[in-house]
């Protein structure tokens, strides 16, 4: 074959595999490797590897349409590297579009939940009712012990989801706002997804109606740290398996605030590893619940939370039931210890306690700026105020008692509460469907090995 003929040929397999270029991969390959194969037949000493065969003509003609193969297969690899490139360009706006999608959904998600989330855990309110009222507890789950010798005062709460204990100094009394600062930096925790050290702002406690001013705040604050600095918590946790079954979570005695610092600007909290390894999820209170004084935050708080942990749009509370999560003394207690001053110890400040959190959350909804209604429901228990005698009042708090508050979610919440009341039903009939089918099968099962049997 000569020269001529060779680069005739040449040029010809150079011409198809140029078209193959833009086919599949399988393609190009076929056609690359039928070109190879081509070119060693034009040129066989290259198998030899004997380049001493070649003209320098021939030699220079040969390096020419080498180098326009290796370009072909450049451009190949550019151009698929430029579809790839296209590709992937093209699947990260696809990606990007449905991350964007679900983040959407998932904000959705997120803020609906909100109204379904317990504002706080046993741990969280054991640990605001103990700063609400350091001096004392009533509540029925809390046990308190007072240690003489060590000047300390032991409260300790025993439930379903924990045993907990808290220790302080047995002299300490009120702290002033206490229950409220804590709440809003367990509020913060998980704002920040509980990072070990909680930001936050003093004009943010001003904001919320918490306190006044800057100034106020800031020695506020720093007041209730350092007192909560030298409270030791301590207790486990539960969870429970598919079976019910309790698993614990112990957790290692420690500072109720591990470290803290407060400054007209910005402020850091640790809490210890007790409330940063529970993540609970807890949903922001609206200003008007903050606004309350003390005593009235804690009852505002309970019939914010209540509804939603227990997923309903409506429910009766009895006053009984919030006497005791506020720690009041009850009747028998009065009776033995407080020379039955039924009138002073439960009912006045109990009821004072109720209209103002009534007339608060009813303001505050007819503003938008509450979820709740609050009224007041006695059940043909109502009681006459104005009776002084305490001697024969004992009847008379046991009927108060057995009154009860009625709390109604409206808004979104309660869309959102009766919206998963539907899935509840819908899941519960599609299960009570699928045992019944199992029951009939079973049943028919039985029925035919019946059959058999008397038939053999």
């Amino acid at each position: 074959m000569d020269l001529d003929e060779r680069i005739e040929k040449e040029i010809r397999l150079i011409h198809e595999l140029e078209l193959s270029i833009n086919g599949t991969d399988e393609e190009f390959q076929a056609e690359w490797e039928k070109f190879l194969g081509n070119m060693l037949e034009i040129y066989p000493e290259m198998l030899t590897g004997n380049k001493a065969k070649f003209t320098d003509e021939e030699r220079a003609i040969a390096k020419r349409e080498w180098d326009i193969c290796f370009a072909l297969v450049n451009k190949r690899s550019d151009e698929r590297a430029a579809k790839l490139k296209r590709e992937l360009a093209k699947e990260k706006r696809k990606n990007a579009k449905q991350a964007f999608e679900l983040e959407k959904q998932k904000q959705v998600i997120e803020t609906l939940s909100d109204y379904s989330k317990h504002p706080n855990n046993a741990l969280y309110s054991f640990t605001e009712g103990v700063l609400h009222s350091p001096d004392k507890s009533e509540h029925s789950k809390v046990e308190v012990r007072l240690y003489s010798v060590l000047g300390t005062r032991e409260f300790i709460y025993k439930g379903l989801s924990g045993e907990y204990s808290l220790t302080l100094d047995a002299l300490l009394s009120k702290i002033p706002n206490g229950a409220k600062v804590f709440s809003f930096i367990s509020m913060k925790m998980n704002e920040s997804r509980y990072i070990e050290k909680t930001p936050f702002q003093l004009q943010e406690l001003v904001d919320l109606g918490i306190y006044k001013t800057i100034e106020s705040a800031y020695k506020g604050v720093k007041n209730i740290l350092e007192k909560c600095s030298k409270m030791i918590i301590g207790g486990k946790s539960f969870d429970y398996d598919k079976k019910g079954k309790p698993i614990e979570r112990v957790s290692e005695g420690g500072a109720l605030v591990s470290w803290y610092k407060v400054t007209f600007n910005d402020c850091h909290v640790t809490l210890p590893a007790i409330f940063r390894d529970l993540k609970p999820q807890i949903a922001e209170l609206p200003r008007w619940i903050y606004s309350l004084k003390d005593s009235d935050f804690m009852l505002a708080k309970y019939l914010h939370s209540l509804p939603r942990t227990q997923k309903k749009k409506s429910l009766y509370i009895k006053i009984e039931t919030i006497r005791q999560h506020l720690g009041y003394p009850s009747v028998e207690e009065v009776r033995t210890k407080h020379n039955r001053r039924y009138r002073q110890l439960i009912i006045e400040p109990l009821q004072a306690a109720i209209e103002r959190v009534t007339a608060a959350a009813n303001n505050a909804a007819q503003e938008g700026e509450s979820d709740i209604k609050i009224t007041q429901v006695y059940d043909g228990c109502n009681v006459d105020l104005t009776k002084n005698d305490n001697v024969d009042f004992i009847d008379s708090a046991n009927k108060y008692l057995e009154g009860s508050i009625h709390v109604e979610l409206s808004g979104e919440p309660a869309a959102y509460i009766a919206e998963r009341a539907k899935d509840t039903k819908h899941e519960q009939q599609a299960k009570e469907r699928r045992i019944n089918k199992i029951i009939a099968a079973k049943a028919a099962e039985k029925q035919a090995n019946k059959e058999n049997t008397n038939a053999e």
